[in-house]
């Protein structure tokens, strides 16, 4: 799942002509890191992926699971998000992540 979610983000980015520099720089990282995710060598923090999306214009579930596979619920999240602060995104990951424990530890 990795290194196909990395292929689809470089194939995205370079469609649209944007460096790896400038992504880098638009989702705070290094280049040398987004490179490792694109490649599928590093995995892909969601504010890193919230930020891609963003840059690219395009919906977040759209970058990671391309056109077709589009998830209706992640989409209705993901437009909830979109125009908040980064510490806010961050706050709302941490929730779900909680979330998701308190799942595992109840199942």
């Amino acid at each position: 799942m990795v290194r196909e979610l990395g292929k689809r983000m470089k194939k995205v980015r370079e469609d649209r002509n944007i460096s790896i520099y400038e992504m880098a720089d638009a989702c705070a990282i290094s280049h040398i890191w987004l490179n490792g995710i694109e490649h599928g060598l590093d995995s892909c923090p969601a504010s890193v992926l919230i930020s891609y999306a963003e840059k690219l214009g395009m919906p977040i579930d759209e970058v990671v699971y391309g056109p077709q596979g589009r998830d209706p619920v992640l989409k209705d999240i993901l437009d909830e998000l979109s125009g908040i602060s980064e510490a806010r995104k961050k706050t709302v990951l941490e929730m779900i992540r909680r979330v998701k424990k308190g799942w595992r530890e109840y199942t």
